[in-house]
């Protein structure tokens, strides 16, 4: 079974260093039967043999627009299913490999306003049965993952194995937790990544530092983990 892990990006996530944050931490850790890309808007500069340019513009409120051309690449390549996460985003590569692929066709931690979706912050998985219905028909929604949460929603053949959303949160995706750190949005410079890499891949120590300037002048900060993100 091949399985292709999209991660959503765009240009100014290249030039922050995102790619490359996942690539030394959980990224590095897939099974041999998952392929890791970066997928970014059309006319973005990508120099990296796991960076793709799709048609589609490279603009946050035309996601839905850019995923469909990714699960159409991905359908013509043949992969059986379609993880996609975003660029803060990070997956627990063991706990993934556990899910029970070939037994679902649409999994993720589910959200149940707006007709009921897997969010996208902490990643879904998509059968390349799943991802056809998705192409085949006009995205409902800007957002990608509201959008084929809408698609997939009167589909009865389409299998769902939903997760409640401490249970997947906590287990096998998370989204980067805002205004919980002293970073208030996700900085791939923050060592947000790097622990949660360190508490659940490597099993080691978790604290780090990071260094803000306030009036003019360096403040260091200890950095742990909270009970969230330590998840079970």
């Amino acid at each position: 079974m091949r399985i292709l892990v999209a991660v959503k990006s765009c240009q100014r996530d290249i030039e922050r260093g995102c790619h490359q944050v996942i690539r030394d931490t959980w990224g590095s850790k897939l099974p041999d039967n998952f392929d890791l890309m970066f997928f970014v808007g059309e006319g973005v500069k990508n120099t990296e043999a796991d960076e793709v340019s799709v048609k589609a513009p490279d603009a946050y409120k035309a996601l839905s627009l850019k995923v469909n051309e990714i699960l159409r690449g991905a359908l013509g390549f043949e992969y059986d299913y379609i993880v996609l996460v975003d660029t803060d985003t990070f997956i627990n590569p063991k706990e993934l490999a556990a899910l029970p692929w070939g037994s679902f066709d649409y999994t993720g931690a589910w959200l149940t306003w707006e007709g009921g979706f897997a969010f996208g912050g902490c990643g879904f998985a998509l059968s390349k049965k799943a991802a056809q219905v998705v192409v085949d028909r006009p995205p409902e929604d800007g957002m990608d993952d509201i959008s084929i949460g809408n698609i997939l929603a009167p589909e009865c053949g389409i299998r769902k194995l939903t997760w409640y959303t401490s249970d997947w949160n906590r287990r096998i995706g998370w989204h980067f937790p805002k205004n919980t750190y002293s970073a208030k949005t996700y900085d791939p410079q923050f060592p947000w990544m790097q622990m949660m890499y360190d508490y659940h891949v490597l099993h080691t120590d978790t604290s780090r530092t990071w260094t803000t300037v306030i009036g003019g002048a360096p403040r260091t900060h200890a950095l742990i983990l909270t009970g969230e993100d330590r998840g079970r």
